[in-house]
């Protein structure tokens, strides 16, 4: 699978993408539009064309690279909104490198556990969701076993008698019950 390796003028972004993404001229410094997330596209710039592995390793070059000249790179995907005003460069800012490896050294750690969180996150939604279905799937057991109990109580109570028992009744069913049972046949 090939990928590209793009450039973002508005942002001084790059990021590795699978060139099925883009449709269109795929050569090397060539504008393309880039989607990204949900409806939003981006233009950029094709800067290096090749294997995943290939286009992450020029892209350590390119910011390593940028990092001697006046223009700093960062590695990541497009801004959500292009700024309105881009930050002005001078010539006498020589620890400009070292301030942006700074400030990356302490946002990964917090984009990291914002990772770790979405996907604790997404763990535990699949987890409810899949005790939402056992729980369902129980209550329909229930409902279907209830139903069987009222058939059967139903059947019993049409088995009674209609008329209401009494003493002497219940005395003169239960020796005749006794009497067939004892009785040789």
């Amino acid at each position: 699978m090939s990928h590209l390796l793009v450039f973002f003028k508005h942002s001084n972004t790059f990021t590795v993408i699978p060139s099925e993404t883009i449709s269109g001229d795929l050569n090397i410094n060539s504008t393309v539009v880039v989607p990204y997330g949900a409806r939003r596209k981006y233009k950029a710039v094709i800067k290096f064309i090749g294997s995943k592995a290939s286009c992450e390793a020029e892209s350590e070059k390119i910011f390593l690279q940028s990092s001697k000249t006046s223009t700093p790179l960062s590695k990541g995907s497009p801004a959500k909104k292009t700024p309105s005003v881009m930050p002005i460069q001078s010539a006498s800012c020589s620890s400009c490198g070292d301030i942006v490896e700074q400030l990356f050294q302490r946002i990964a750690p917090i984009v990291n556990g914002i990772n770790d969180e979405v996907k604790s996150l997404r763990h535990s939604i699949d987890t409810i969701e899949r005790s939402m279905a056992q729980t369902t799937a129980s209550c329909s057991k229930n409902e279907a076993d209830m139903q069987s109990i009222k058939k059967s109580v139903a059947s019993i109570i049409d088995r009674l008698p209609k008329k209401p028992v009494t003493k002497d009744r219940t005395m003169a069913l239960f020796l005749t019950t006794r009497h067939l049972s004892t009785s040789p046949q």
